[in-house]
């Protein structure tokens, strides 16, 4: 079982026993790339992920739990969180022109 320390909101260190990290490369005119059919360790560890942390190297988007929701722009080379949002998949689209290194942590 994988673990990590983590800092909880009361400042004392935690183990969270359960993590996923997940690399890959997002085509250019990708649109809507379903995360947990395409990536077999997506939930292979975590059931119900409530935060996510994703790293991009071009601009791309993002939606959470079905393609007919609205799309949440992330920029390149930054890393944006999402915390207390529970989620069954994710689905990415590249625009950009190049393809993208996307980086996806989730707990």
């Amino acid at each position: 079982m994988s673990q990590v320390i983590i800092n909880n909101p009361n400042g004392k260190a935690q183990v969270c026993p359960k993590y996923e990290s997940i690399e890959f490369t997002l085509n250019t005119g990708e649109t809507d790339y379903d995360l947990a059919s395409n990536q077999a360790t997506f939930k292979a560890v975590v059931d119900n992920p409530q935060y996510v942390r994703i790293s991009t190297t071009q601009n791309i988007s993002i939606k959470f739990n079905a393609t007919t929701n609205h799309a949440i722009s992330l920029n390149a080379n930054t890393s944006t969180e999402f915390d207390r949002q529970i989620f069954d998949n994710m689905y990415l689209s590249n625009s950009s022109g190049s393809g993208s290194t996307v980086r996806v942590y989730v707990k």
